[in-house]
């Protein structure tokens, strides 16, 4: 099962990689960040993780992006060392504190819908 951070972490990834591809403007900087974790994600997923991220750069939809986070999450609770590898390609400071709020409230509900349990449920 997802842990809470894994569950930010990935909540994060997914809504980066959607900004890049509905073309929102980023800085030199974080452009670059968001690209590296775009390749991570090519490089690292594999299966239905794979194919969710296909589908998504197919058609960044609301329900393509929501099954990325599944497909992520369940590839995480396989190979645990992905979480860190992740998060080494996520931005800190304010941003970060805006996606793990954002994580947070994803998580949240997909708890009640079964999809992530945090470490103590």
């Amino acid at each position: 099962m997802a842990t809470a951070i894994s569950g930010i972490v990935v909540a994060q990834a997914v809504q980066i990689l959607a900004s890049i591809l509905k073309d929102r403007e980023f800085g030199a900087g974080a452009a670059g960040n968001a690209n590296r974790l775009r390749a991570w994600m090519h490089d690292r997923l594999t299966g239905r993780a794979s194919e969710a991220l296909q589908d998504v750069e197919i058609l960044p939809s609301e329900d393509n992006l929501a099954d990325l986070r599944k497909q992520l999450a369940r590839q995480i609770d396989a190979e645990p060392n992905l979480s860190a590898e992740l998060q080494e390609l996520l931005p800190t400071g304010e941003s970060a504190e805006t996606a793990r709020l954002v994580g947070r409230a994803m998580e949240i509900g997909n708890i009640k819908t079964g999809a992530f349990k945090s470490e103590g449920g």
